[in-house]
């Protein structure tokens, strides 16, 4: 917290330095404010372990306050007398200090909306390819070169990064990506262009940034330039279009746009996925739903 480097700005040259030298790291931590992203999000990982560092810095700042001025003299001139000031301050607090050097939480330790090892995405969209741990890393939105993100493959049940939800829903996403793109681990590339229509097929989480980049750079002309394209676009053709499309859908596959659910979006997404392409199912239903709208009310699907 701020609060505790002030306290240290409170005392002289000499018992800064010593307040410095004793608490290290633990001084100038900070608590991270970290933002909701994909995965899990926690927080409270982070708190817990400031509440008992501050109270730490400011056990040492009172005791510091304590020795004299002729105390701190004997402290830098570090007398080895086990009753002088200099043993008494390198006793003080030793075992909570040592305890809370060695759980500092890591950056992902609440997940990995962290403000400081969010992906620089501009520079990874317009990669012509991913290897998966890559891909798995930056779908989440963390930078692929992170320590974390370098050693997916080699984290097991020993490593104390297993213990985090964050690491396991890194897992569990690593895992799902090279089962699909590189499943006899051949070290495979991901193409950008392969990667969206999978997710778009498996609704799969991405990072909003990355994936509005990737689609910018690598997706079909019409995501590319949607808006452009629909104000070039003659309104009453694609009107016809989805017209043909909600007349075939009704005449070969029973689709009856009276249904408040049916299964014949689904079945087209199928069919559709089966020739190597990808529509999504609400993209399916937004097209049947417009070429519908033309129907006459008095109109009723034919009964066998």
């Amino acid at each position: 917290m701020t609060e505790d480097v002030a306290l240290e700005t409170v005392l002289d040259e000499k018992r800064s330095k010593l307040l410095r030298a004793k608490l290290g790291e633990l001084l100038v931590w900070k608590l991270p404010i970290l933002i909701e992203t994909i995965g899990p999000h926690n927080p409270n990982v982070f708190q817990t372990f400031d509440e008992r560092r501050s109270k730490l810095v400011k056990a040492c700042f009172d005791r510091l306050c304590q020795f004299s001025d002729d105390d701190i003299d004997q402290i830098f001139n570090r007398s080895k007398d086990p009753q002088a000031p200099a043993m008494l301050w390198s006793r003080f607090q030793e075992e909570e200090i040592y305890r809370l050097q060695k759980q500092i939480p890591p950056w992902f330790a609440g997940g990995f909306g962290h403000p400081d090892h969010i992906a620089d995405f501009a520079y990874w969209a317009r990669q012509p390819f991913y290897s998966i741990d890559e891909v798995t890393c930056l779908s989440i939105g963390f930078d692929p070169r992170e320590e974390i993100g370098k050693k997916i493959g080699n984290i097991g049940a020993r490593d104390p990064a297993i213990n985090y939800a964050s690491v396991k829903y890194l897992l569990e996403c690593h895992q799902l990506l090279a089962r699909q793109f590189d499943p006899n681990g051949y070290e495979k590339h991901v193409r950008p262009a392969d990667f969206l229509r999978w997710v778009d097929r498996m609704e799969f989480e991405v990072h909003p940034d990355f994936l509005a980049l990737l689609r910018k750079y690598h997706g079909p002309e019409q995501q590319r330039s949607t808006s452009q394209a629909l104000s070039k676009s003659d309104k009453r053709e694609i009107d016809t279009i989805a017209q043909l499309f909600t007349a075939m859908a009704i005449d070969q596959l029973g689709y009856n746009p009276r249904s408040a659910r049916s299964s014949v979006p689904r079945e087209i997404a199928e069919l559709v996925s089966e020739m190597g392409m990808s529509i999504s199912d609400d993209t399916i239903r937004k097209f049947l739903k417009l070429g519908a709208s033309f129907i006459p009310d008095d109109w009723e699907p034919h009964s066998d």
